[in-house]
């Protein structure tokens, strides 16, 4: 009796959640995801966050860190 208590509310969960509440297999967990995006990028196509890769930085902005991390151990140093 409790076990199917248990089965139907596992059901019901996974209605709620659409699927979300499984275990993932090796494939899923290596995309680095949550089963509740993989679910969204299944069945509703909302691929809208999906991660952003940056392949090239700006030299500018490279220059800019390395002032601000040399500015920032110089504050230290003389703290």
């Amino acid at each position: 009796m409790y076990g199917m208590m248990q089965l139907q509310r596992k059901v019901k969960v996974e209605k709620f959640f659409g699927g979300a509440n499984h275990k993932q297999t090796r494939e899923e967990a290596a995309l680095g995801v949550s089963n509740e995006e993989l679910t969204f990028r299944e069945k509703l196509g909302d691929n809208r966050r999906n991660p952003i890769v940056v392949t090239d930085v700006p030299q500018e902005f490279v220059e800019e860190m390395k002032a601000a991390q040399t500015a920032a151990k110089a504050k230290e140093e003389n703290a």
